[in-house]
């Protein structure tokens, strides 16, 4: 019986755990998004990525953790990402005045995702994962994404903007894939 208890108490601190995560995420601002100049203990991106799943997909349920703080200076961004949750997915974003960077993690596949009015999209292999490369979504000259397959119900995806700038925006969105990829569960 003391076995049951103790799933059962992990159970509960885990549900109490994703549900205060969800609450904190909820909160949208319109916008760009900025980094926050915060002098909080918790340091973003310096901590070991988590395989805790959201819902049923194979995730990171902190798309931070998937840069750490020096690969995030590495792509010429400063500060912790910025979080946010819509329809199911989680993102954390930086920006810098020419540019943003947002790694999503989702409980869609790669064919579930609606790549839009894309002018380009390219299958890709990173790593060990297969994925699509996404250009211009809905016309936006200088945006470009890379989503990698973590399973067939879910993915994470690496996208930059870079205001008509396309080509560039693909080469940073390819080099962060290649920094989050290794720290994907394997299919």
């Amino acid at each position: 019986m003391s076995g049951r208890r103790t799933t059962s108490a992990v159970t509960v601190l885990i549900a109490l755990a994703v549900g205060a995560m969800v609450t904190s995420c909820a909160d949208r601002q319109a916008g760009t998004p900025t980094a926050q100049s915060s002098t909080s203990a918790a340091t973003v991106g310096t901590q070991q990525p988590t395989t805790t799943s959201t819902r049923a997909s194979d995730v990171p349920a902190d798309p931070c953790v998937l840069l750490s703080t020096s690969e995030v200076t590495q792509l010429g961004y400063t500060g912790p990402g910025e979080t946010s949750t819509a329809n199911g997915a989680r993102s954390c974003a930086w920006s810098k005045p020419d540019g943003s960077l947002e790694v999503r993690t989702s409980p869609r596949g790669i064919n579930e995702l609606n790549v839009g009015s894309a002018t380009t999209v390219t299958p890709v292999t990173v790593g060990s994962h297969t994925g699509l490369r996404v250009e211009e979504v809905n016309s936006a000259v200088g945006d470009c994404s890379i989503s990698l397959a973590v399973t067939d119900r879910s993915s994470v995806t690496v996208g930059v903007f870079m205001a008509g700038k396309t080509a560039q925006a693909c080469a940073q969105a390819e080099q962060a894939a290649r920094l989050v990829e290794p720290k994907l569960p394997r299919g």
